[in-house]
């Protein structure tokens, strides 16, 4: 899914739905690296799962800047009503 921002900035968001005990992989993190910038021009890559992340997947996410959300942070950000930005620790558009 793509989405835009204040600032007409691209995000490229992809959204996986996980059973109990399962984990989101690295492979899902090289598509959209794949994807993000080179084909839709997106300024932000972001996964969302209602699972979590495998140890590799985060640390693949943090050193190719993909935000990661999983269940807790979906949690908070449906407790706490904050915006994206917020969650993923992204500058807002000027």
């Amino acid at each position: 899914m793509l989405a835009m921002d204040a600032a007409d900035q691209v995000i490229a968001v992809q959204c996986k739905h996980t059973t109990r005990g399962r984990k989101v992989g690295s492979g899902v993190l090289y598509q959209i690296n794949g994807t993000a910038a080179p084909v839709y021009e997106a300024g932000a890559a972001i996964i969302v799962t209602n699972g979590s992340f495998t140890r590799d997947a985060v640390t693949w996410g943090a050193l190719h800047g993909i935000r990661l959300i999983d269940r807790e942070a979906l949690a908070r950000w449906s407790a706490e009503a904050d915006h994206l930005y917020q969650v993923v620790e992204l500058r807002p558009p000027l």
